[in-house]
Parts: C-alpha cells; sequence; structure tokens
C-alpha cells in the first residue's frame, strides 16, 4: 500500500492535493479562499519542502500558499508523521495574530479547513530559505541575526492565553526526540555519515560509544518531553527562516508547543 492509498483509507473525507489534478481547487471556492470570479493562472512547487505538501497557488486577483499535512513526511514517505500538525501550526499563527510585531514577520492565515489538513497563508513571495548559511560563500549579515534574535526573544516573552488550550503536540515531539536525541547516537543506525564527508563515520564512533554522553542526553531529551510555560517555535533553525524581498520572516511552526 502506497503512502497516497493509507491517507485515502485512513481519511476518506479528505481531498488529496497533487499536482497532476485540480479536483481540490474547488476547496479553494467553497472555503472562500479565493473569489467564485478568480481564475486559477498557474499551479506551482514553491520551494523544497520537508514535512508536507506545499503548493502556490496564482489567480487572477491573488497569490496563496496551502499546506496540507499527511501521515508520514513529505520528503521521506517512509517515516510515518502525526497527520494533525498542520492543525498545530494554524494555532501558532492564531496565536501570534494580534501582535503587531509578529505581523512583520509571519504570514497572514487566510483559513484553516481540518477537514483536509489543509492550511492557507498569503503568499510572502519567491524567497529562499536560509540554510545557505552553511556555505561559506552566502553568509548571514549581521542585521538578519539581529531580526532573528529579537523575533525568538520576543516570542519567549510572550505571556500566552489560555495556555491550557496550546496543542500539547506529543506526537511531533516525540518524533522529534528519536531524530535529535536517540536516533544520531545509535551504532548502528543505517546512514552513513561517509556520505556526507569521508572520515565522519569513524569520528561518530567515538560519540556513540560514550556512555557518560548518552546518559546525558536521555536526561536532555526527558526534558525536552516536558511542557513548560513558554511557546516555543520547535523548529527554529535555517530552513525555517525565509528571506524575502520584504526582509527575513519566519515560517514552518508546527513543531511548536
Amino acid at each position: 500500500m502506497t503512502p497516497e492509498d493509507k491517507f485515502k483509507n485512513l481519511y476518506p473525507q479528505a481531498v488529496f492535493l497533487d499536482f497532476a489534478t485540480r479536483d481540490w481547487v474547488n476547496i479553494l471556492y467553497k472555503n472562500s479562499w479565493i473569489q467564485p470570479s478568480d481564475n486559477i493562472l498557474s499551479v506551482e512547487k514553491p520551494g523544497e519542502g520537508n514535512m508536507n505538501f506545499v503548493v502556490r497557488v496564482k489567480t487572477t486577483s491573488k497569490s496563496i500558499i496551502l499546506k496540507q499535512s499527511r501521515p508520514w513526511v513529505e520528503k521521506y514517505p517512509q517515516v510515518a508523521a502525526p497527520v494533525e500538525r498542520v492543525a498545530v501550526e494554524a494555532r501558532f499563527y492564531e496565536t501570534l495574530s494580534d501582535d503587531d510585531f509578529y505581523k512583520r514577520y509571519c504570514p497572514r492565515i487566510i483559513g484553516f479547513d481540518p477537514v483536509h489538513f489543509l492550511l492557507a497563508m498569503e503568499d510572502l513571495g519567491n524567497g529562499a530559505d536560509c540554510t545557505v548559511m552553511y556555505n561559506r560563500n552566502n553568509p548571514m549579515h549581521d542585521g538578519e541575526f539581529k531580526v532573528l534574535i529579537e523575533f525568538i526573544s520576543h516570542l519567549h516573552n510572550t505571556p500566552l492565553q489560555n495556555k491550557e488550550r496550546y496543542p500539547d503536540n506529543t506526537a511531533l515531539k516525540k518524533l522529534n526526540h528519536t531524530h535529535i536525541f536517540h536516533f544520531p547516537f545509535l551504532e548502528e543506525n543505517g546512514f552513513n555519515l561517509d556520505t556526507v564527508q569521508e572520515g565522519l563515520q569513524r569520528l561518530s564512533m567515538k560519540y556513540k560509544t560514550n556512555v557518560v554522553l548518552k546518559d546525558n542526553l536521555t536526561n536532555l531529551g526527558n526534558v525536552y518531553l516536558q511542557t513548560g510555560n513558554t511557546l516555543l517555535h520547535g523548529d527554529f533553525y535555517p530552513g525555517s527562516w525565509l528571506r524575502t524581498t520584504s526582509g527575513i520572516k519566519v515560517i514552518d511552526p508546527e513543531f511548536s508547543h
């Protein structure tokens, strides 16, 4: 059974988005995300995504971004993932929507359809994430770092109303926990680091066999799985920082908790 078949069997009410057909465009009209007078001009992939199916829809009057979560990681279909994660992202943006500070850095939500696990957002325009910073020829400048530091500082100091109503996001936290604190430190995890750089696999064994380090990782991982009082983005790294013509934006808060 393919991941697509599994999705359809588990959630038969949901419409599965793809680039081959446009049957799902009716959802946009039904939800009033685009108007009946709007004609679809193009449907395209806005960039490389990891977790979700993301598409840019251009009409005669606007351009919007659609994000749909499925019960697997889009880039790695063999890896299961909680399908409700896009609802957490919607809640993150909704929680911050009344604060003018975040309007400068986060996309505006057009609508969320829980039946189809589908989030509609404003299109921030053509841009690229900041993973280029790992290339010596494409460093980030101080002004960009200042924006990101201000954003995360503001987020961590923003009082949360109705904290008990924010999703605990336990399933996604456990997935992240495995890939941060456990999987990389298995002596045999099926990933040969020499494919990244020759010699890394041998060097990694020093850490994979360090009992004290792994005990500390267990303790740190347990802290990560706890619930606190501060809203965290959950995936605040260069892949979630978007360079646009209007400056740095922060996206993809589906791991937030």
